[in-house]
């Protein structure tokens, strides 16, 4: 019995487990995270994430179908692969948007793509995703931020909150040492 139960222990410890499939989203919001937090100020960071995010969402509502759209809501197959048209509506955004680094999100969305099988799932989900990321882009040139505009929005912000605090600090101060204006 003991014998048995030993083999039947090394035999599952040997056996190849299943791989664990991160989810999607989750995968292409850290690339994007990654990539934009240490290059762009924060009102472009957020703004290419939400694009990223909006394509990704419309892409997968295609397939399902299930929410009002943000944009379009282009015609697919139920069988296409939500997670190729997610990663693909993905990547295609941040190629569009950060074009110096084209070549490093390609190769990223080649190697994320390759563990999906092949065939006509793929293929279509690659080119929904395609399609509808061409489309959100389409749809935020018109809203463009211009290069310099957020930076200075930042300071614009972070000069009002300065002369704030300041205003504050010294308002502090006083207030410790019992004088008023």
């Amino acid at each position: 019995m003991f014998q048995k139960a030993l083999l039947l222990t090394l035999a599952c410890l040997g056996a190849p487990a299943a791989s664990a499939h991160a989810d999607v989203i989750t995968d292409w919001n850290e690339k994007a995270v990654a990539f934009v937090t240490p290059k762009m100020p924060p009102p472009q960071a957020h703004r290419v994430t939400a694009i990223m995010h909006v394509a990704m969402f419309d892409a997968v509502n295609s397939i399902d179908r299930r929410y009002r759209p943000y944009l379009t809501q282009l015609p697919a197959a139920p069988t296409t692969s939500r997670e190729a048209t997610a990663a693909a509506a993905a990547g295609t955004v941040l190629v569009k948007l950060n074009p110096a680094a084209a070549g490093e999100f390609k190769t990223t969305l080649d190697a994320y793509l390759a563990p999906i099988p092949d065939g006509v799932a793929k293929a279509e989900a690659i080119k929904l995703g395609e399609a509808v990321a061409a489309k959100i882009l389409e749809a935020r040139q018109s809203v463009a931020i211009p290069p310099g505009a957020a930076d200075l929005a930042c300071e614009r912000t972070m000069g009002r909150r300065s002369q704030r605090d300041q205003g504050l600090r010294k308002q502090g101060e006083r207030q410790a040492h019992g004088t008023a204006d």
